[in-house]
C-alpha cells in the first residue's frame, strides 16, 4: 500500500546509525534508491531516501556534534539553542 498524507500518516523515520554516512549512501544506492546526499544540519548529519511505498528514511550519523555543543546536558531544554546560521 502506498503511503498517503493524512491522519496517522508517516512523513519520515529517522534512525541513528554508526559509521560513515557516505558508506551508508553507497549501500543504499546499491539497493537502487536515490538519496539526498549527506545533509549538514550543524548538530548532526543525515541523508534521506524514499522507499517504493513513499516512506522517507533518514539515517542520522552517530558521529555528529550533538546538542551538547551549545549547552551542557544539565541545561538542555532550558533555553532555545539554534545553529549559528
Amino acid at each position: 500500500m502506498k503511503e498517503r498524507r493524512g491522519k496517522g500518516s508517516i512523513h519520515h523515520i529517522a534512525i541513528e546509525v554508526e559509521g560513515n554516512l557516505e558508506d551508508w549512501e553507497e549501500n543504499i544506492k546499491d539497493f537502487g534508491y536515490r538519496t539526498s546526499g549527506v545533509v549538514e544540519h550543524f548538530y548532526f548529519k543525515s541523508l534521506y531516501f524514499t522507499e517504493e511505498h513513499g516512506i522517507t528514511f533518514e539515517p542520522v550519523s552517530s558521529d555528529a556534534l550533538g546538542f551538547t555543543t551549545d549547552s551542557s546536558v544539565e541545561k538542555l531544554g532550558t533555553k532555545l539553542d539554534l545553529p549559528h546560521f
